[in-house]
């Protein structure tokens, strides 16, 4: 008889081990923080997550993908890892969560921007557990901790504001440059109208204010018409001859200066002198121009003459560079010599050729070269007639031409070269004529 005895072997349990591991998107811990986990746990077959702070704050997934933490603390995350042999496992990790970070200062100036300049500092920043600041030429020039208060920069120029913060993870930088205004420096140029560049009286005068960084001005102009103002840029009257002292104080609250220019207005001569001034032919009237205007003092091209109208009142013709035939004509005869007609011109009587025309007249230029005021003119009558019309030739040099306006402006005109250019030849000349009639 044969015993047989069996046995049975016991199974040693599975042991359960907990683990993950986790990545913070793009390494920022400043909220919201969004950190992904993944399971790495052994032995387990069920799983218990719970994310302190976190949303979702629980999960009984294997893998809980990503949670997001909106709000700054510092926070246990813990997994629970077991299985169906009563084995289990747990695992703690404690993550710090940062305040939003954020660097934001403004840098503003508490009255101008004048020297010395007071700079008020406004921090917002968000986040930051430190705080470095530094003042490039202010007082103080450095300065720990999140309200730095007023700064004082005393000299002009550019400066440089830095704010370093840091939350003990994360540093960043913020440069802001602060302009300091240019010390007050008053200046101004005195200005003639252009009726008045010869400074004789009357002379009105406009003041180019050049002072930097004032904003307020006392103005004192003894003799003039008004004697003071408080403009920036105002102008002057002065009626009589003679010296006269312009003086400016300038101010901008903190500094304060004064400066003067000195005029002198001169005797009225009543007359107008300009030299060199370029008559083109008539093929040089689009360049050269022909047409004179004596309120303007200028020599006008054809594509002019429009706009400007009845302010022409010399017009020369030339017929070619030979200057065989030349003649100073009116703007209200301009089209009868081919030039572009003057719209609304006025008449202007001339005597072109004094060596012809019988009227009595004499006007030399050693005559013209001698004349200071206009009393020469005033004292020279003249009408126009078919001689005095004539046309005249580059033969005399230099040759006389005199006129008198339709408003009475009576002047002399000097011609000094004949300058033979193909067809942009011209004449050069001398002008005297009066102010008023």
């Amino acid at each position: 008889m044969m015993l047989l005895l069996c046995g049975c072997t016991k199974e040693n349990p599975l042991p359960a081990k907990a683990d993950f591991s986790y990545v913070v998107k793009d390494s920022n811990y400043s909220v919201p923080v969004r950190i992904t986990f993944t399971n790495k746990s052994t032995g387990g077959e069920r799983f218990k997550w719970t994310f302190e702070g976190g949303e979702p704050g629980r999960l009984d997934t294997e893998d809980p993908g990503t949670i997001v933490y909106n709000r700054p603390g510092i926070y246990q995350v813990q997994l629970t890892a077991s299985n169906n042999d009563g084995e289990s496992d747990v695992k703690k990790v404690v993550i710090k969560i940062d305040s939003a970070f954020n660097i934001h200062y403004i840098a503003r100036f508490v009255t101008d921007s004048f020297p010395a300049a007071t700079v008020r500092i406004t921090n917002t920043s968000q986040g930051p557990e430190t705080y470095q600041w530094t003042f490039a030429g202010g007082q103080p020039a450095a300065f720990s901790g999140p309200r730095p208060g007023n700064i004082v920069f005393a000299d002009p120029g550019d400066h440089l504001i830095s704010l370093t913060v840091s939350n003990g993870r994360k540093t960043q930088t913020k440069d802001t440059v602060l302009h300091v205004a240019p010390h007050l420096a008053a200046a101004f140029s005195v200005i003639p109208d252009f009726d008045d560049r010869d400074w004789e009286a009357p002379v009105k005068v406009y003041i180019a204010n050049r002072s930097i960084s004032a904003t307020q001005y006392n103005w004192s102009a003894p003799g003039a018409t008004v004697t003071s103002s408080t403009q920036r840029a105002p102008s002057f009257i002065y009626r009589d001859p003679g010296t006269y002292t312009i003086t400016l104080v300038a101010t901008n609250g903190k500094e304060t200066q004064q400066t003067q220019q000195t005029i002198v207005v001169l005797p009225n001569t009543n007359l107008r002198v300009l030299n060199d001034v370029s008559f083109g032919i008539n093929t040089a009237q689009n360049t050269t121009g022909c047409y004179f205007s004596t309120a303007k003092r200028k020599v006008y091209p054809k594509d002019s003459v429009v706009a400007l109208g009845n302010a022409i009142d010399v017009v020369f013709y030339g017929l070619n560079a030979a200057f065989t035939y030349n003649r100073f004509v009116a703007p209200d005869m301009s089209l009868t010599v081919g030039l572009e007609p003057v719209p609304g011109g006025l008449h202007t009587q001339y005597i072109n050729s004094l060596e012809s025309c019988n009227c009595g007249v004499s006007f030399t230029p050693a005559d013209f070269d001698a004349m200071t005021t206009d009393a020469r003119l005033q004292a020279t009558n003249f009408s126009e007639s078919p001689a005095g019309l004539q046309p005249f030739t580059s033969t005399t040099v230099p040759r006389i031409i005199l006129f008198k306006t339709a408003a009475g402006i009576k002047g002399a005109i000097k011609i000094k070269r004949y300058v033979s250019n193909g067809q942009q030849s011209y004449i050069v000349a001398d002008l005297k004529y009066q102010k008023q009639p």
